[in-house]
């Protein structure tokens, strides 16, 4: 359930590490954004989405979710700014996530904008019995 967005969040909440999630939130599970643009308009035209936040969802006409054929996490370092120090700590906070990778359940997207939803997507954590919490 968005591997790429439950490590980003485990590095900022474990460590206040920033990072972007580049996968399927942000590529909308493989699909181009036009084309889902197109797909989210047709529906919305034809009266098939009464409620905006489900009209653009990222599930497949059978109701399971596609995925990117990727998850990435991108870490930005700008130059002549971090220290070494600076690179350890994230170095140390990396082994420290994995180890608890385990633990890790994922998130789940409550609502999501139609375009370049990866900047305001709102999404709940999953907990162990598969629920989603706001958090």
């Amino acid at each position: 359930q968005f591997p790429a967005w439950a490590l980003t969040l485990a590095l900022y909440i474990e460590g206040g590490i920033r990072s972007v999630e580049i996968g399927s939130v942000m590529f909308r599970g493989g699909q181009g954004n036009e084309q889902q643009q197109k797909q989210d308009e047709s529906a919305e035209e034809s009266g098939e989405c009464r409620d905006e936040k489900k009209c653009h969802s990222y599930d497949d006409d059978d109701g399971s979710s596609s995925s990117s054929s990727l998850e990435l996490v991108r870490l930005a370092f700008p130059r002549r700014v971090y220290t070494q120090s600076h690179v350890d700590y994230v170095a140390e906070v990396l082994q420290y996530v994995n180890s608890i990778k385990d633990s890790i359940r994922g998130v789940s997207i409550v609502e999501a904008a139609p375009v370049l939803p990866h900047f305001t997507v709102k999404m709940a954590m999953v907990v162990d019995n598969g629920e989603s919490v706001l958090g």
